[in-house]
């Protein structure tokens, strides 16, 4: 039965986190994307202070600052809320398997079925049980903020073009990296 439970309580642990992946994808890729509608902004007004000063529209860039800024704050609760939402489900999840493990083995106690030392040693052993419970919400969340990253890098062009042109990823000699040598071994 403690099996049968075990069991149930893995599927179920990767069942919420696969469902909550998605929103949290989607919600970060919308906080980058805001992110760069804010810094582009912020360059291109720093890029026209001149003309700005000289016809003192500073509300008109203001107002837009504003607005950009607001999108961006949104996007960041929004991204982080779908995170710690996965993180709390999964962690209340772990907290309802483990009392049901107990109420399992209490009843499996009082119909003479299993020792209380049978017991003693499953709750002993229990928290390595809990253990992706309340670990993988985590794991996952960040999983998904560097996926998103790392597709929006590699699927876009320019961004490849421009890291490619800073750090010279091209030129690299990476045999010289990938090569290795054992040298006065005795």
């Amino acid at each position: 039965i403690f099996t049968l439970i075990i069991l149930l309580a893995t599927f179920c642990s990767v069942i919420i986190p696969s469902k909550l992946m998605p929103v949290i994808e989607k919600r970060r890729n919308m906080k980058q994307e805001d992110d760069s509608k804010l810094r582009g902004f912020i360059l291109d007004t720093l890029d026209k202070i001149g003309v700005i000063k000289s016809f003192n529209v500073y509300t008109k860039f203001q107002d837009k600052f504003n607005i950009l800024h607001e999108r961006f704050s949104k996007s960041i609760i929004d991204n982080t809320k779908a995170k710690y939402i996965m993180i709390s489900l999964n962690i209340g999840f772990g907290f309802l398997m483990n009392a049901i493990w107990m109420l399992v083995g209490i009843y499996l106690i009082s119909i003479n079925n299993i020792t209380l030392g049978v017991f003693a040693g499953f709750v002993t052993l229990s928290p390595y049980f809990n253990y992706p419970f309340f670990e993988l919400g985590y794991v996952l969340a960040q999983y998904a903020d560097e996926k998103v990253s790392f597709v929006r890098v590699f699927t876009d062009d320019n961004m490849h073009k421009k890291i490619n042109d800073t750090y010279k990823l091209d030129a690299i000699d990476k045999e010289k990296y990938f090569e290795l040598k054992c040298m006065d071994v005795d």
